[in-house]
């Protein structure tokens, strides 16, 4: 049986097409984000602060000053308060996930012992 040449061509040539048309479309030849883009990105945002719906306001100082400690600010991009992280996160938990409409809590449960869990 004679190897398939043309299609060989074709694969070869799609592997090196796909790639920098990725790259073409995707703009990753305009270079990294600098610290002058995120501030205008954190200025175009809304002034007015989030009020959060699900946390309590000790909780929503926590959950800011918890974000803000694991994703700070830099050259590369804003932190994870001028990227809006705390209000993702009370959005999420005021959903369906936190307060756990969706979680199976009805039995029948099966009797198994304690190292099992609910």
């Amino acid at each position: 049986m004679q190897p398939d040449y043309a299609r060989r061509g074709f694969l070869r040539t799609s592997i090196t097409i796909v790639p920098a048309a990725a790259l073409a479309v995707s703009g990753c030849t305009q270079g990294a984000p600098n610290a002058e883009s995120a501030t205008m990105a954190a200025q175009s945002k809304s002034l007015t602060p989030y009020n959060p719906v699900f946390f309590f306001g000790h909780e929503w100082a926590f959950i800011q000053a918890a974000v803000a400690r694991l994703i700070p600010a830099d050259d590369t991009g804003p932190s994870a308060v001028e990227a809006g992280v705390p209000e993702f996160i009370d959005r999420q938990m005021d959903a369906v996930f936190g307060h756990a409409a969706i979680w199976y809590m009805q039995g029948p449960f099966v009797e198994s012992a304690p190292e099992f869990g609910y």
